[in-house]
């Protein structure tokens, strides 16, 4: 079975969490389980006190141990002894008056209760030397080995008792022992440690089932941005490029649906660009197809004579649109790449001399006056295709010479500036307004009024001449001359660079 993302993330945070929280439970449950069992270990040490006092009384009065070891009911007798003491200053803090003498036989019914509640540690004890060796046991505590170091452990070798040193005016004198606290049913301490443990289980459950809960809820929330992201990409493969996914915070997430809507936005302008190139490229060829086809069908019909101006005209239509579509061909294969260059060091000033060479006659029959300014003392190589190069000046000087009115001029200046050569084309009116300067180098684009199709030109020459610099890696870009025309300027790196 396919497990969808959200059940990936889910089981993820579920396991996570459910590891953390078990974790925590283990530890509390150690924790209180080991600190309970030291609190009654404690107890039992505090509710000793009365007894060790009194051995150490005992051991004082005797100077040794010797007589509780040849006699080990003399032990009996001091606990008892120790207890009944002890049972009077209780019944005396608690009533105010001594303990009657009748309540002090051992007939009395409360004594075992109140024996087994303050003194049954007396029922498993031991008592040691100073050199540590054991002197005296409680029957109900057999001792396992006769080794010292081992007469503290129990059947599976465990230490299972509690020492406590016992001093006389700061000296050991030996030490005192009692069995660990064990939890036994039905006793006190023990259903408060069970209840205590129950509840701690309780809690567990109920955070496992939070946890889930919460993990489902996180795992909708973090697939939420991906499932519209998913969807969104499916809409993009069916070509619908108007499709956005809404964009939530700041996260990663949020950055990748930044950049699809941007991918959106991209490809929707792409597919608007490629319908318009689409139907500009249908006008551009139906309009000399359209003159073609009705001055031919004018002979045909016999309203216009089959003669030299005729055929000259029809000439100038298909020379028209042949330019036009070398341009687009030359265009297609800019954009795919598959234009052939063969970079070389070039001299500069040559290049543009070239150019200028190849213009100059034509500028003159045009009644327009072109001047170059600063290349009789440029001296910059540039790396460069000599075939790219001459046309991509060809294509902006004949973009100055159809479009400059008569009695105009074109200036070409060039300079070295920092590591770049800079070349600049500039021409008189009539200019390009600044709504329509950011437009220029779109493909088929026109300025609707001085530089119109009458000229001749089929709007690629600036479009190609962009790609053609890009690929030298330089760049280009436009402005208003001061001229009172247009102003192109290239920026191609040099040789060096």
């Amino acid at each position: 079975m396919k497990i969808k993302l959200q059940g990936k993330l889910f089981l993820a945070f579920s396991l996570a969490t459910a590891s953390v929280i078990l974790f925590v439970a283990w530890f509390a449950y150690w924790n209180f389980d080991r600190g309970f069992r030291e609190y009654l270990n404690q107890a039992a040490i505090e509710r000793t006190e009365p007894i060790r006092n009194a051995l150490v009384e005992h051991y004082r009065e005797k100077g040794s141990w010797q007589d509780l070891k040849d006699n080990p009911r003399l032990m009996r007798r001091i606990i008892y002894q120790t207890f009944n003491v002890e049972r009077q200053r209780r019944f005396q803090e608690k009533t105010g008056r001594p303990l009657p003498p009748g309540l002090n036989k051992s007939e009395d019914k409360h004594r075992r209760k109140i024996f087994e509640r303050h003194f049954r540690e007396a029922r498993f004890l031991r008592i040691y030397d100073e050199q540590g060796e054991l002197l005296i046991s409680s029957p109900k505590w057999p001792v396992v080995s006769d080794d010292p170091k081992k007469a503290s452990q129990n059947r599976d070798g465990l230490h299972d008792e509690l020492r406590v040193s016992l001093k006389l005016d700061g000296e050991t004198i030996g030490s005192f022992a009692i069995r660990k606290a064990k939890l036994q049913k039905n006793r006190p301490d023990y259903e408060f440690r069970r209840k205590q443990l129950h509840k701690i289980w309780v809690a567990v459950g109920f955070a496992l089932i939070v946890s889930g809960l919460l993990a489902w809820l996180l795992a909708r929330h973090l697939i939420s941005p991906i499932r519209d992201l998913a969807e969104g990409s499916k809409s993009l493969g069916e070509g619908d490029y108007s499709r956005r996914v809404e964009v939530r915070g700041n996260d990663e997430l949020a950055s990748l649906g930044r950049d699809f809507n941007q991918l959106a936005l991209t490809l929707e302008k792409n597919e608007q660009s490629r319908q318009q190139w689409i139907a500009d490229i249908s006008h551009e060829l139906r309009t000399p197809l359209a003159v073609l086809r009705g001055e031919i069908e004018a002979v045909l019909d016999g309203v216009r004579k089959f003669n030299a101006d005729n055929v000259q005209s029809l000439h100038a239509e298909v020379l028209a649109l042949s330019r036009l579509v070398d341009d687009l061909y030359q265009l297609a294969l800019s954009d795919a790449g598959a234009l052939d260059y063969r970079f070389a060091r070039e001299n500069a000033r040559e290049l543009l001399e070239l150019s200028l060479d190849a213009f100059e006659l034509r500028f003159k029959k045009a009644n327009l006056n072109l001047h170059a300014d600063g290349l009789e003392n440029l001296n910059s190589y540039i790396r460069a295709d000599r075939k790219r190069f001459a046309q991509l000046m060809h294509n902006l000087l004949e973009n100055s010479l159809r479009y400059t009115d008569a009695g105009g001029e074109a200036m070409l200046t060039a300079e070295a500036v920092a590591n770049e050569l800079k070349i600049t084309l500039q021409d008189s009116s009539p200019s390009v307004s600044a709504a329509d300067m950011p437009k220029i180098f779109e493909r088929l684009y026109r300025v609707d009024q001085s530089r119109s199709r009458e000229h001749g030109g089929s709007g690629l020459g600036l479009s190609l001449c962009q790609n053609i610099v890009e690929a030298h890696g330089g760049r280009i870009d436009a402005a208003p001359s001061d001229l009172g025309g247009l102003k192109i300027t290239l920026y191609m790196p040099n040789y060096e660079n």
